[in-house]
Formats: structure tokens, C-alpha cells, sequence
């Protein structure tokens, strides 16, 4: 499948025609996550949809006819300054985790971001999310501002 004329130069119109299946959320407040759970990161904030990929009532991707094929999914979740216990960063699917990052929290009472990227084969009706995990003894944030993003997004790289 040829996207460009043999000779023909990538102008950013040229690829803005062609870009579809690009989605970027965020969580701009916190969210506190119990210890020892798993919970959705509940992202509130819709930056960029082409496609219509965001259930807003379910904080899911979903794979909307015509946009099968393999996907660039990263996320990252802050969490607030804690020095006890690990944090986890995952992106799922239902009944399977595609990705995850568990680390030890640092060793100062500093926010930290965990990071995860995966590349995915999505089928259509495919609902993709991020999970947050925490150990820290009680309660911990989520943070959600400027400095401290709290992100999920999803570029559709090769269509089927």
C-alpha cells in the first residue's frame, strides 16, 4: 500500500490527510488508588480523538470499525511522594494485560511517574484501558496537573 507518489515529499498536510486513530487523554486531578488494588485510571480530560475511540463512561480506547491493525499504546501514571511499598502502571485489555511497569517506589518522598509502551494488535470492538496498582500502606494519589501528567495515548501505526 503506497501512501506517497514515488518522488513525493511528506508535507504535514500530507500526513494530517492520512493520520487516523490517534487518541491522547489525561487525568488532571487526583485520583486515590487503595492499597493493595487495582484500579482504572478514570482520565477525564480528552486532548485529541480522531475517530471517536474514547468511551468516556468506561475510560476505554475502543476500536471502531475500520481502525483493526497494530497500534503504539504508552501510558504514565504519577503517583504521589511516598517511599513505601511498589507502584505498577498497566495497560489491559479485558482479561489480559498487554504491558506493565512495577517498580519499587524511589526512595524519597518525591512524585514518580511509571511508564508503559507496548505495540498491539487491536481487532475492532477491542477496549483497551490503564490500570493503576500501589502498595504504599494506606491510600495514594494519582496526580493529575501540568508537572505531574497522568496520560494515556494510542496512534494507530499499521490499518489491516
Amino acid at each position: 500500500m503506497a501512501y506517497f507518489a514515488a518522488g513525493e515529499r511528506p508535507t504535514a498536510d500530507k500526513l494530517n490527510s492520512l493520520a487516523k486513530g490517534r487518541l491522547r487523554v489525561l487525568r488532571t486531578s487526583a485520583q486515590s488508588i487503595v492499597d493493595s488494588a487495582v484500579a482504572k485510571i478514570e482520565f477525564d480530560t480528552v486532548v485529541k480523538d480522531d475517530g471517536g475511540l474514547w468511551d468516556d463512561a468506561a475510560f476505554e480506547l475502543v476500536v471502531p470499525p475500520g481502525y483493526a491493525g497494530w497500534w503504539m499504546l504508552t501510558a504514565s501514571v504519577c503517583y504521589a511522594g511516598h517511599i513505601t511499598g511498589r507502584r505498577a502502571c498497566d495497560i489491559r485489555t479485558p482479561g489480559t494485560r498487554l504491558v506493565s511497569a512495577l517498580q519499587p517506589t524511589n526512595p524519597t518522598a518525591a512524585d514518580v511517574r511509571y511508564t508503559s509502551s507496548t505495540l498491539a494488535a487491536l481487532a475492532v470492538g477491542d477496549r483497551v484501558y490503564v490500570e493503576g496498582f500501589q502498595t504504599s500502606g494506606a491510600a495514594l494519589n494519582v496526580q493529575g496537573s501540568a508537572t505531574n501528567i497522568t496520560h494515556f495515548a494510542a496512534c494507530l501505526l499499521i490499518p489491516d
